[in-house]
């Protein structure tokens, strides 16, 4: 007799191959059998007449850190039939944190990690928390160069000296020690951002021991996207660890069409032996922050150098001059606290902008609302809260997007971060159901089992997770059981936390979390330690 069984399905085995109709088997966490199961006996049978049953889906670039602590149903994934989450992506991770390094984080990275109130230091103290809550799904995470660079050296700008070297490879090493599936970097984010090539290329050398991946928001992706993707082939070709780029974006118009030369370079890079590859999200728009829309020089040193040279009006006007030119209507606001990030400094330099009532609207509104130029507006934003965040809604071509999207490297990925104060992205709720519904049903850009592939086995075999991403017997019992006749994403720019239409059950470690579209409460998913 099995726990469960989900009978006359359409069985897209997550390995690219073709689908075709049988029934499945769960026995515990494992699955028992694939085929046409006949009469057997069963704790509770399923239907899935005119459904897919597919792997539970595996979100290879993740920012849920902290919602996995403090919403642990994780009802913006589990809902679209994620059953497993990767975090500690662009360099950003809770620990290893030192008492040092906790004010650091919250003055600069509020917005994925929140107030960092818990107290845990290591990965094994984070991980051992999640478990012992509960939650819904699987939980896995890199570990940020961000946060050993915060830990060992604080704010420095600079190299690090020898002992600050040896100390963050100790504290790599115990990270994955502990679990941690590889090594992130945000190269456009501080501190990640003052770690040159040979400081990414000796860390990899750790990494290299315990056969683990490097990942990367590489560290241009406008004018300089090129040099940025051949940085990351370097690494890997120096170090010979596997690297993979996060979100293959050609950002910006005057960028529009690069996506395939940096494939290409990609392709060429594997001819030669490096191991590289890249994920992508299915949205033209994405969050931005003001270092990425300034020049480059204007973006060096720390917020506080940042805000200086926004502070003196000649140094604004010459960033203004030398800035690109931006289409303000297509830029909405999707963080502005209104906190002010120098507590002794009373100016009130958002001239009546409120907080909350911002979310949403356009730079261009806003500043014709107020009587400023759209780029007054937005340093003047900046000034009042660092953790000012924008969203473009235009800043990848559609053509690029379904290049990046459609090639056989690629991979697919929500980069959904959680942000209570914020106007979230569309892609938190709806990444995988937009792929299903628009880009497979619709407009075919995609056959159904290679997105699947997509989002299942090819993230699990990059990752090392061979129990997962593949219905085969004994692999682990994640699934994700859904229409595809009427699957579709629902979330928008305007309106994003709304869950998926299609999604019927989800059933993670054997135990169906999402019934008929509704959670079901549970909490059987694990931590995945490497």
């Amino acid at each position: 007799m099995f726990d469960l069984v989900i009978r006359n399905g359409k069985i897209v085995d997550g390995t690219g191959n073709n689908w075709f109709y049988g029934d499945l088997a769960v026995e515990g966490d494992r699955l028992a059998a694939i085929g046409w199961l006949g009469e057997c006996e069963a704790g509770e049978v399923l239907d899935a007449t005119d459904k897919v049953i597919a792997p539970g889906f595996l979100d290879i670039h993740c920012h849920s850190d902290m919602a996995v602590v403090r919403h642990p149903e994780c009802r913006a994934k589990i809902l679209q039939g994620v059953t497993t989450e990767v975090n500690g992506n662009c360099s950003f991770t809770p620990v290893p944190v030192t008492e040092k390094t906790r004010e650091y984080w919250q003055a600069r990275s509020y917005f994925i990690f929140g107030d960092l109130a818990q107290d845990w230091k290591t990965f094994d103290e984070y991980f051992s928390a999640i478990a012992g809550q509960g939650v819904s799904l699987n939980v896995s995470s890199m570990v940020g160069l961000g946060a050993l660079r915060a830990a060992v050296m604080g704010a420095e700008s600079r190299p690090p000296s020898a002992d600050e070297m040896k100390a963050m490879k100790r504290l790599l090493t115990q990270a994955l020690e502990e679990g941690a599936l590889g090594l992130s970097t945000g190269l456009i984010f501080e501190p990640c951002a003052f770690a040159s090539t040979d400081e990414i290329v000796e860390l990899c050398g750790v990494l290299r021991q315990y056969d683990r991946l490097y990942v990367s928001h590489i560290r241009g992706e406008r004018e300089t996207s090129i040099q940025a993707t051949q940085e990351l082939i370097e690494i890997g070709e120096r170090s010979g660890v596997p690297v993979h780029m996060s979100h293959l974006e050609a950002v910006d118009r005057p960028n529009w069409g690069k996506t395939e030369r940096e494939i290409q370079r990609m392709l060429d890079a594997r001819a030669r032996g490096v191991d590289v590859s890249y994920d992508m999200y299915p949205y033209r728009g994405s969050p931005i922050r003001v270092f990425s829309i300034i020049p480059r020089w204007a973006a060096q040193g720390g917020y506080d150098d940042v805000k200086a040279r926004l502070r003196d009006p000649a140094t604004r006007r010459r960033i203004i001059a030398e800035a690109n030119p931006q289409g303000w209507d297509k830029i909405l606001v999707a963080r502005f606290g209104g906190r002010t990030s120098d507590p002794t400094d009373p100016t009130d330099l958002t001239e009546g902008i409120a907080e909350r009532s911002a979310l949403g609207r356009s730079v261009a509104d806003l500043a014709r609302e107020h009587s400023k130029d759209p780029w007054d507006t937005v340093f003047d934003m900046f000034l009042a809260d660092t953790s000012l965040i924008l969203t473009q809604t235009d800043m990848l071509s559609e053509t690029d997007l379904r290049v990046a999207l459609s090639h056989p490297l690629g991979m697919i990925a929500s980069d959904g971060t959680h942000d209570p104060d914020a106007l979230l992205h569309p892609r938190l709720f709806g990444t995988f159901a937009e792929v299903l519904g628009k880009y497979v049903r619709e407009e075919r850009v995609l056959r159904l089992e290679e997105a699947i592939r997509k989002f299942t086995s090819a993230p699990a075999a990059r990752l090392g997770l061979r129990d997962l991403g593949v219905l085969r017997e004994d692999a682990r019992a994640d699934l994700t059981v859904f229409d595809p006749a009427t699957i579709r994403s629902k979330s928008t720019y305007a309106d994003p936390e709304r869950h998926p239409e299609g999604i019927e059950y989800v059933i993670v470690s054997g135990k169906v979390v999402v019934r008929q579209g509704e959670h079901s409460g549970a909490r059987p998913g694990r931590v995945i330690r490497k």
